[in-house]
C-alpha cells in the first residue's frame, strides 16, 4: 500500500512559500497528473519557482510563475503517511505508471 496508495497534500498550500531544496509537486500535462519534484530555484525579479522532475527516467525543469502556483505547484505529501490509515472517502492519491506520477483519487471502499 505505502508505494502505491499515499494521503492527499494538505489543501492548505497557500501558505506554503516555497524555498530552494524544498521537496514539492508540479502538475505535468505530459505526465498526467502530479509528480513528486524539488525546488531549484526561484527567480527574484519575475518570482517564478524553478522546479525539477523525474519522469519515465529523463529529468525535467518546469519554471511555475506566480499567478499559475495555485494549480501547478503545491507542497509535498507529508513524509509521515505511515500512520495515515485510509477511511472511505478520504482524498488520496495513487500512483499510475500509464499517467507517470501520482494522480488525486478519493477511496471508495477497503476490503477487510
Amino acid at each position: 500500500r505505502g508505494q502505491l496508495l499515499r494521503e492527499a497534500p494538505s489543501k492548505d498550500s497557500s501558505s506554503w512559500s516555497p524555498a530552494s531544496g524544498d521537496k514539492c509537486q508540479v502538475y505535468s500535462e505530459s505526465a498526467g497528473g502530479w509528480v513528486d519534484g524539488t525546488v531549484e530555484s526561484i527567480d527574484a525579479m519575475t518570482g517564478a519557482v524553478t522546479v525539477s522532475y523525474t519522469k519515465n527516467g529523463s529529468k525535467f525543469t518546469k519554471d511555475v510563475y506566480p499567478e499559475e502556483r495555485g494549480q501547478l505547484l503545491r507542497e509535498a505529501p507529508s513524509k509521515d503517511s505511515s500512520s495515515w490509515s485510509p477511511a472511505s472517502g478520504d482524498k488520496c492519491q495513487v500512483y499510475s505508471e500509464s499517467a507517470g506520477g501520482w494522480v488525486d483519487a478519493t477511496v471508495e471502499s477497503i476490503d477487510a
